[in-house]
């Protein structure tokens, strides 16, 4: 099967082509910029270095590739990052994910497309119960509305061009190559306290409530929904599982020798920062998948 990962230089991306490579699938890697990891001396491997902005090379990489399978996941994903910028998060996310159905219509191509949209989309839970796939829409922050116009966009794509796309919705997937979330941060901040660089770590709402899944376990689902999907359905990527940000930092510190002393930083509190958000991953085990 050949693959075409776009974002393939991020977090979630380079697992995904690790994954796709080990399973004997051949993979067109995407991305703005590819460190040592990737090279184009390994087999089956195609790196294609540039910005999914511009359509003329979204075109010619579509075109040339010719893939069954497309997984999109090339964003700017930091909601934070949104809110002070949002003309480029629009730009890469919306734009971005438009330069690629386009392609793939006017190459007269028909892969399979899971599109990554996000739990941003969802409105603010009003409990603790787990949120499921027909849960409200309504976005906090411009990263989320982004989203939720490439959902709607990929509607219109489904109806008026029968193109065969899935989307999914991550929620919070961590783990090593992991940069600008909480539980890096947290990790960071205790190794500098370990190596002397500093004497205490800054902390915001240690209450907040997130649904942390492991990217490996991430890949899997990623990879079980390409394969057995449904056309034109959303399936959340979570465990089902909620975490206090204090239960994750008391978790961290026990793994280190040091004396860790924390220190409030209001600037790590955000208004759109809702206290619980955990997502119901049933309809995804329903196909097979457990984290």
């Amino acid at each position: 099967m050949k693959c075409l990962v776009t974002g393939a230089s991020g977090f979630i991306g380079s697992y995904l082509v690790e994954f796709l490579l080990q399973k004997g699938h051949s993979v067109c890697a995407c991305g703005q910029k590819f460190g040592p990891k990737f090279s184009s001396s390994i087999d089956n491997l195609v790196i294609s270095e540039g910005n999914i902005q511009k359509s003329g090379y979204v075109k010619n990489v579509v075109l040339g590739y010719k893939p069954d399978v497309i997984f999109h996941l090339a964003a700017q994903s930091l909601p934070g990052a949104s809110l002070k910028d949002p003309a480029l998060t629009f730009q890469v996310n919306t734009t971005g994910t438009m330069n690629l159905l386009e392609a793939v219509v006017k190459a007269n191509l028909k892969p399979r497309i899971i599109l990554a949209s996000s739990s941003a989309v969802y409105a603010s839970s009003i409990d603790s119960e787990p949120i499921k796939e027909d849960y409200p829409m309504d976005p906090s922050s411009p990263y989320g509305l982004s989203k939720l116009l490439l959902e709607q966009m990929a509607k219109q794509y489904i109806q008026k061009n029968e193109m065969d796309i899935i989307l999914v919705r991550p929620f919070f997937l961590i783990g090593p190559r992991k940069v600008d979330d909480v539980c890096s941060a947290f990790a960071r901040s205790i190794v500098a306290i370990e190596l002397g660089h500093r004497s205490y770590i800054e902390v915001g709402n240690l209450e907040i409530v997130r649904d942390f899944l492991d990217v490996r376990d991430g890949i899997e689902a990623l990879y079980l929904i390409a394969n057995k999907g449904i056309t034109g359905e959303s399936y959340n990527i979570c465990s089902g599982v909620g975490y206090s940000l204090r239960s994750v930092l008391d978790l961290f510190k026990k793994q280190s020798k040091h004396t860790v002393n924390e220190k409030i930083d209001s600037s790590k509190i955000r208004a759109i920062d809702e206290i619980v958000r955990i997502g119901d991953p049933g309809k995804i085990k329903m196909l097979g998948w457990q984290p």
